[in-house]
């Protein structure tokens, strides 16, 4: 049945083309003959060509599904089969149960193929974002290239950044500029907190440049960086690990109960001018790879105390986790993370992709938390999670719900947890 409408589309589609064709066909014959024939006028062109149309998409509708007819029954025969192999000798099925299980086999095996195709859809949408034009410029995909300046030893790596902003001219607006170092003298933390950075510690600062009516959003970029490095350090366990990385609002990097890193957040330079109608934004990452337990000592934090990544239980670490490898990882998650931002910028502030990874890595969601605000006030109540603007949601007892833009975590007497 199937074979003889295959055949009359097939029929039909050679009879469209024909009469399609026959026009022109005899327009030329004529033509070489010296007859002067004259060729159809533009309006017996164009109902041609969308009959033409129509009947070649309608063509396409009936011969997909009787390709899909066919995949279905051999998807069944397939499931039968694998029912009949895993039955006893002597077993008996009765017709309604064989039917009942083929078709159970049928939806599971439906199901495991549409969750295979969405996986690659996404793996394809966020490796393939490179190819697709950002907005950032008019003719080249960003960023047009990576610069790399690393140094032995530093006092911040930010203050080389903005020390390079003082000749913003010899800098290129579709770039990224990168600065890293083996140690620095006088490294800041959030609200210009010691960080100690010793060798061991994968430090970097990274410099873009955004459009001036973005700049109020930069700080975005912050939790970009918090989802990259997350998933550059689960990248890094073997198969035996528990990938248990996670993020502790507003900027810490933590594994096991204990913080690995912290992020700098993102920082629009306005001081520094603009160029092209762009502003430079830095942003900041530290991740202890292999920091010696003496230097981490030093630390002086009532909760989530300091360690390294080589130090954590029950992570089996690839042969290949070294301190430059980290660092280039995590720039080149970066960037990939960055230009998805930038490409779903004007439609919302944070990439839902980046959103639903930043959300379901939060610790400590759904227990009760004490927090101090941006403007001092503390407030204890339910952490919720964080919102689409990476702003921190705390449900207090009356059920009321305050969303923090800055803040900290407070443990024993309204203390922070730590320095750094």
């Amino acid at each position: 049945m199937r074979l003889r409408l295959l055949a009359s589309v097939l029929s039909l589609a050679s009879c469209v083309a024909q009469t399609f064709l026959a026009p022109r066909e005899k327009a030329l014959s004529s033509v070489v003959a010296g007859d002067h024939y004259l060729l159809p006028d533009s309006n017996t062109t164009t109902i041609f060509a969308i009959i033409g149309i129509v009947t070649a998409t309608v063509c396409l509708i009936i011969f997909g599904c009787c390709i899909a007819s066919y995949c279905c029954e051999l998807l069944e025969c397939i499931c039968l089969y694998e029912l009949i192999t895993t039955c006893l000798p002597g077993e008996f099925l009765e017709l309604a149960c064989i039917a009942c299980c083929v078709n159970c086999l049928v939806s599971q095996r439906t199901r495991e193929t549409r969750r295979c195709a969405e996986d690659f859809l996404e793996c394809f949408r966020l490796s393939s974002v490179a190819l697709v034009r950002s907005p950032m410029e008019a003719s080249a995909s960003w960023p047009r290239k990576v610069h790399r300046d690393h140094y032995e030893e530093v006092t911040s790596t930010q203050t080389i950044v903005k020390d390079m902003l003082r000749d913003l001219g010899s800098l290129s607006v579709d770039d990224v500029y990168c600065v890293s170092a083996d140690t620095q003298t006088e490294g800041k933390g959030r609200g210009n907190r010691r960080w100690i950075s010793s060798r061991g510690c994968a430090m970097q600062s990274i410099l873009i440049f955004v459009e001036e009516s973005q700049a109020e959003r930069c700080w975005g970029l912050s939790e970009v960086m918090a989802v990259s490095v997350v998933e550059v350090i689960d990248g890094f366990m073997g198969r035996g690990s528990c990938r248990n990385t996670q993020l502790k609002w507003p900027n810490d990097i933590i594994m096991n109960g204990m913080k690995v890193g912290g992020i700098l957040r993102a920082e629009a330079i306005t001081d520094a001018g603009s160029k092209e109608g762009k502003v430079p934004v830095v942003v900041g990452v530290g991740v202890n790879v292999d920091v010696e337990q003496e230097i981490l000592e030093q630390l002086k934090r009532v909760r989530w105390p300091a360690t390294s990544l080589r130090s954590c239980e029950g992570c089996d670490w690839r042969a290949d986790l070294t301190v430059p490898n980290l660092r280039e990882a995590i720039l080149e998650k970066f960037v990939i993370n960055a230009r998805l931002w930038w490409e779903e910028l004007e439609s919302c502030y944070i990439p839902p992709v980046v959103l639903q990874k930043l959300t379901g890595r939060q610790v400590m969601v759904g227990e009760k938390i004490r927090v101090r605000d941006g403007d001092g006030r503390i407030m204890s109540g339910v952490h919720s999670g964080v919102d689409e603007h990476g702003y921190l949601i705390v449900t207090l007892a009356e059920g009321k719900r305050e969303v923090l833009a800055r803040g900290e975590f407070l443990y024993g007497d309204d203390q922070p947890t730590g320095d750094t």
